[in-house]
């Protein structure tokens, strides 16, 4: 393991072990990570933009280089073992690397454990056929809120499911309806 991925891979074992939602790295500072909506700095080495550059071109998918390197900007999943999957946004700001990582908890939530009321959820779930968009702003449970949609009707509902996610967060394992 490069030096850059085990100190990446460090901090995303804080973040998760401590609750954290999200990893920001911004060169030349330590990491931060967000605790109930408030960045906290991690007391450690800052993170080096050549350390982040070359943690996104080591990890980031063959097809997604190009973007990175016309666009500067680009999203993909990571998985580091023993700890989790995270969704990365790696971008230039101000001439230097900054990466942001979501830790996609491996467990799909239910409505309860959202806090949602099921019932307007479990009508759109229920619906024949159609399209569902789900928006909003960074951070507001779209991707929770979708997650717990898709489980319940894994769970009760024979259905071929098409999802058009990138990066994929939460995995689904087939149980009544069939993912693809």
């Amino acid at each position: 393991m490069t030096p850059h991925t085990e100190i990446i891979n460090d901090l995303l074992k804080l973040a998760v072990e401590s609750g954290a939602s999200d990893v920001i790295i911004k060169s030349n500072k330590p990491g931060y990570v967000r605790l109930s909506g408030s960045l906290k700095p991690v007391d450690m080495d800052p993170i080096t933009s050549p350390e982040a550059q070359a943690f996104i071109e080591e990890h980031c998918p063959k097809v997604f280089l190009p973007k990175w390197e016309s666009d500067g900007q680009v999203d993909y999943a990571y998985s580091s073992a023993g700890v989790g999957r995270f969704r990365v946004n790696g971008f230039h700001q101000r001439g230097l690397v900054s990466i942001v990582m979501r830790h996609i908890k491996s467990k799909v939530p239910t409505f309860e454990d959202l806090g949602l009321v099921s019932a307007p959820l479990l009508q759109l779930a229920k619906a024949k056929d159609g399209i569902l968009l789900i928006f909003g702003a960074t951070g507001s449970g779209k991707s929770s809120t979708m997650a717990a949609m898709l489980d319940w009707i894994n769970q009760n509902m024979d259905k071929h499911i098409v999802t058009i996610e990138d990066p994929i967060e939460y995995t689904f394992q087939d149980a009544k309806s069939l993912f693809q």
